[in-house]
């Protein structure tokens, strides 16, 4: 079993260009966020819709679209098509913004996601 934490507790010297933990059947490495992130990009195609979860009714069948500009845009079945501004999605992410108790309205002819 494989366990990545945040290296904040490691000495400066130990984690200044290092910022992971990656403990491995009890060996402890350090690792780049660059190379985490690349990682987990990897393994997730973005250039087709990905399975996903809705943010805002929890629909086990909602599609993630592929990036083009600074949103994240959701196909759900219950929700329709909306978009998500990645401001809105890092209030999400950091708890700041409920997205079951945001609403949906319609800007410059886009549906959005807001609080």
């Amino acid at each position: 079993m494989m366990v990545v934490v945040g290296a904040a507790g490691w000495p400066p010297e130990r984690r200044a260009n290092d910022s992971f933990v990656e403990v491995d059947s009890g060996h402890v490495l350090l690792r780049s966020r660059a190379e985490v992130r690349g990682e987990a990009m990897a393994a997730e195609n973005r250039q087709y819709p990905v399975p996903r979860t809705c943010p805002h009714c929890g629909s086990p069948e909602a599609k993630l679209m592929p990036p083009v500009n600074d949103h994240s845009e959701y196909r759900c079945p219950e929700c329709g098509t909306y978009r998500i501004s990645g401001t809105t999605e890092t209030l999400v992410e950091n708890g700041q913004v409920d997205p079951v108790a945001a609403r949906i309205e319609e800007r410059s002819g886009y549906r959005w996601l807001v609080e």
